[in-house]
């Protein structure tokens, strides 16, 4: 079952559900499920959740997404494949925005790296956008449990994981990034939580 978030008091997030998907977002924000693409399932938060699905950095907000490897029926080896690439979110190679950081926290390559290898991928990056006017910052964590340890973790069925974010231009920008993203739950765990143990697999290798 999902852990129940309860911020502090004064605090300007509130928590927000969906399925088995939640998160923080400024109470100011609307959330939405993921309701135009039928291969993901999750939610949206936004000041503007429509304008948000361009992806171009210009709009502050929060996906939090996972794929259901039961209704795909897909390999596994594939969802590896979009993790390390078509699944990082569009601003990341946007020209308007600039890669700051990308960070590889977990890559066993199916096969390649053996007939053993748990196929699993894990990798987070930040940047910067300036894109119809606005300046904002964002941040993506996106993974393929595959046969590792990931995938005794967070929901059972999923086959890759996406969450990203983006805020406005500012001295707290990258406090309220890492607010954003860390806290994303994905059933009983969170994203820092499935980073954590990313990095843990990756030392063991």
């Amino acid at each position: 079952m999902p852990v129940d978030l309860k911020p502090p008091l004064t605090s300007p997030f509130v928590p927000i559900e969906n399925g088995d998907v939640q998160a923080f977002v400024p109470k100011q924000w609307e959330s939405s499920s993921i309701a135009t693409d039928p291969l993901r399932q999750g939610l949206v938060a936004s000041p503007d959740p429509k304008a948000w699905g361009d992806m171009d950095g210009s709009v502050p907000g929060l996906e939090v997404a996972w794929v259901d490897v039961t209704r795909l029926g897909i390999p596994t080896d594939l969802y590896y494949l979009a993790a390390s690439g078509p699944a990082i979110p569009a601003m990341a190679s946007s020209r308007r925005c600039h890669r700051v950081h990308v960070s590889v926290l977990l890559n066993h390559r199916p096969l390649s790296d053996g007939p053993y290898s748990p196929g699993d991928y894990v990798e987070r990056g930040t940047g910067t956008c300036h894109a119809r006017g606005r300046a904002t910052r964002y941040a993506y964590f996106v993974a393929a449990p595959g046969f590792g340890p990931l995938r005794e973790m967070g929901i059972p069925t999923s086959g890759l994981y996406l969450a990203v974010a983006v805020v406005p231009q500012s001295p707290n920008a990258e406090k309220r990034l890492q607010t954003l993203l860390r806290s994303a739950q994905y059933g009983s765990a969170s994203v820092g939580d499935l980073m954590q143990a990313a990095r843990q697999s990756a030392q063991l290798s």
